[in-house]
């Protein structure tokens, strides 16, 4: 009976060590596929995601597409009937920006304008501006904003914030102005 526990007990201690590994070759194997798991549903979710915004992206091209052959029209429209003479060029945009200032509560510091020398078509004249203005810095962004988003075809061609001695923020900006009749 002795010799078969000696004999016994080594067999079990090699078989519970055995187990052991088992058990913890199975933890292990368990936690990786659990992790590759997430990893491919991660994959999947952000996957999913970029099409759904790949699709947005393409329905707003397509409807842009479809609205060139009009836009065509449109340019040839705008280029002979709706650039206004310089000084009513000029005048006019000065208020939108006056009005524009007064709007967003900023101080007008002041304008100054670029005239285009070379002209090689009526249709092609800029209204170049350089606007000063002062104030906070959230009022100077709604007026950038306004600017930008007003009813005049406008192209901002530069925003340069700046501190003044006084410790105030000013900003100045150069866009040019294409102004409807």
């Amino acid at each position: 009976m002795q010799n078969s526990r000696k004999t016994l007990i080594p067999v079990f201690e090699v078989a519970a060590v055995a187990l052991v590994l088992l058990d913890v070759a199975l933890g292990f194997a368990s936690a990786w596929a659990a992790q590759q798991r997430d990893a491919a549903r991660d994959l999947l979710t952000d996957t999913r995601r970029r099409v759904l915004v790949d699709r947005a992206r393409i329905a707003s091209l397509e409807s842009f597409q479809a609205q060139l052959p009009d836009a065509a029209d449109q340019i040839k429209e705008f280029q002979s009937d709706h650039v206004s003479p310089r000084r009513e060029g000029f005048l006019r945009a000065s208020q939108l920006v006056r009005d524009l200032a007064d709007k967003s509560n900023v101080k007008f510091a002041g304008v100054s304008y670029k005239i285009e020398t070379k002209q090689e078509a009526p249709y092609s004249v800029r209204l170049g501006m350089e606007i000063g203005l002062e104030g906070p810095f959230s009022n100077l962004a709604n007026f950038s904003h306004e600017l930008e988003t007003a009813d005049e075809f406008v192209v901002v061609r530069s925003l340069v914030f700046t501190t003044q001695q006084t410790g105030k923020l000013s900003l100045k900006v150069g866009a040019d102005f294409y102004m409807k009749p």
